[in-house]
């Protein structure tokens, strides 16, 4: 396949049908702080969102005009006609916007935004689709702003930082809260040609929300995943420029990483993950770097030294039992709930049925798993309270049981018996006793299934029925990279998504095989 397919590929996955509040990007040349504060403080600001909140006021600085702040539909306007509003007032934030932000960049409106001291903008969403290509947003302060995401089960805070270029997901209600005693700034921009620029956008950062990056080779994409890690405070994943041949990452003339095609494991170099350990590299400008599994590429410095590495290859995952609930399920799409869902179908661990019957409303379950013990292990914690009248407290006698049962079959397993735990989190807006009642009244099937060899198995029990189903991370999980090529797994999510289809009604959830969080209707 070819980088390009790949690319496009990642790219349409990363930003729809994806529960993901927001994603970074980076321009082509830095956010200009402090200039951009001098032209904003002497501007004139005109009252916007009255309906939406208090203290909200904007200037256009690309647009009908520095007054008109809003759609031009509300202006009774078809057609608009858009020029810089704003070259004699902000001369250089207008420059940054027509050389510096993205070249290729068609704009369609750009506006700089003010919130009072105090003032609240109420919940909203902007969007009927779920979807992150809306428009570019760009947080210019101040430190700590409160923006918060809507949930069904709560709040979901963001990430937010003077400078801080993202993509936002405005599909889910959300507010803001300028608890501070200065003013909150933002510029939010529009394009018209946003969806021919996701790639661009995405990869200007050279980041994704997970670390896999474009290449051909069967392994590669597994090599990546085993080599990146989480990038502090950016909510994505540092994945350097990558290439499936040293003669293509020498034309590329830049600094880069070529991976052979067996690396397929975490590599650690100098005490370091290979991503931090090349980040430092390329800061340093030090000698090209090759061994027998990788290159780190300096056309500056073309003659290759070696060095030692070693390999971590990922814990065994056979005989694993999770019974932390699976976050996939945590921010389910209000507008999924359209129907009378006559099966919650998931993996049998965790309290992932149980969450998703409360919420659809729904009491029968299809629990499935690749090994039978699995469903022997649910299906054991259920019958201790539905046949052994014992009764039912707290969480902590549900997490205790799971323990039980998990020693029982030498199963390993995972719990967090405490009052911050993940399923307590879930379960904050939920009554303990919804959840007593699934476990007693719930009809529960189990079936012994490999998802990713056999999606076709699931047709029987869903096949023009409405359903909710949850795959977990089964397609992205770390060990699926290690036995399957990317090719295998993405032919087996065709697959599903074709036995999906068979459902009268489908919402799915889960990750696919790039990593990315979905939350998406089949049809």
């Amino acid at each position: 396949m070819e980088n390009k397919t790949y690319e496009t590929e990642i790219g349409e996955s990363l930003i729809t049908n994806v529960h993901c509040s927001s994603m970074s990007i980076t321009p082509e040349k830095k956010i200009p702080l402090k200039e951009f504060y001098k032209e904003i403080e002497s501007l004139d600001f005109y009252e916007h969102g009255s309906t939406r909140g208090s203290g909200w006021s904007a200037v256009t600085l690309y647009g009908m005009g520095e007054h008109m702040t809003d759609h031009h539909s509300k202006y009774g306007i078809e057609t608009p006609v858009n020029d810089w509003c704003l070259e004699d007032k902000a001369p250089i934030i207008t420059k940054y916007f027509k050389e510096n932000f993205f070249s290729n960049m068609k704009y369609k409106r750009i506006r700089i935004m003010r919130l009072d001291p105090g003032g609240v903008i109420r919940p909203h969403n902007d969007n009927e689709k779920n979807t992150l290509s809306n428009a570019i947003n760009i947080e210019l302060g101040p430190e700590k702003p409160c923006f918060t995401m809507l949930t069904m089960i709560g709040q979901q805070n963001l990430h937010l930082w003077p400078g801080r270029v993202y993509l936002f997901n405005n599909h889910f209600y959300h507010a803001v809260m300028n608890n501070s005693d200065t003013y909150r700034y933002q510029i939010i921009v529009h394009a018209d040609n946003m969806k021919e620029m996701r790639n661009e956008l995405i990869r200007s950062k050279e980041s994704f929300v997970r670390g896999v990056w474009r290449d051909n080779n069967a392994n590669i994409e597994a090599a990546v995943w085993y080599s990146v890690g989480k990038k502090k405070g950016t909510g994505c994943e540092n994945v350097p420029y990558i290439t499936d041949t040293l003669d293509e990452l020498k034309k590329h003339n830049k600094k880069g990483l070529f991976l052979n095609g067996r690396f397929k494991n975490k590599t650690i170099v100098k005490g370091k993950p290979l991503h931090l350990f090349f980040d430092e590299w390329r800061k340093s400008n030090k000698d090209t770097i090759q061994t027998d599994l990788f290159c780190l590429w300096n056309p500056d410095k073309p003659d290759p030294i070696s060095l030692d590495y070693t390999v971590h290859k990922p814990k065994e995952s056979i005989g694993y039992w999770t019974y932390t609930t699976d976050a996939l399920v945590e921010y389910v799409s209000s507008n999924s709930i359209n129907y009378d869902i006559d099966l919650v179908i998931g993996p049998s661990t965790g309290t992932n049925l149980e969450h998703l019957g409360i919420t659809y409303n729904c009491d029968k379950f299809l629990a499935f798993n690749y090994n039978e013990e699995s469903n022997k292990i649910h299906k054991a914690i259920r019958d201790k309270f539905r046949f052994e009248e014992y009764e039912f407290r707290s969480w902590e006698a549900w997490e205790k049981e799971t323990r039980k049962q998990c020693n029982k079959y030498k199963f390993n397993c995972h719990t967090a018996i405490s009052a911050n735990s993940p399923t307590r989190r879930l379960f904050v807006n939920i009554n303990p006793f919804a959840f007593v009642d699934k476990v007693y009244n719930g009809i529960y099937d189990y079936i012994l299934i490999d998802i990713i060899n056999n999606p076709e198995k699931l047709l029987p029990y869903i096949k023009n029925k409405k359903i909710v189903i949850n795959t977990s991370n089964i397609y992205g999980y770390v060990d699926m990279l290690d036995m399957y090529s990317l090719q295998e797994l993405k032919d087996s999510w065709n697959r599903l998504m074709n036995v999906l289809k068979q459902a009268e009604y489908c919402y799915f959830i889960g990750e696919d095989y790039w990593k990315v969080n979905k939350r998406m209707f089949i049809k």
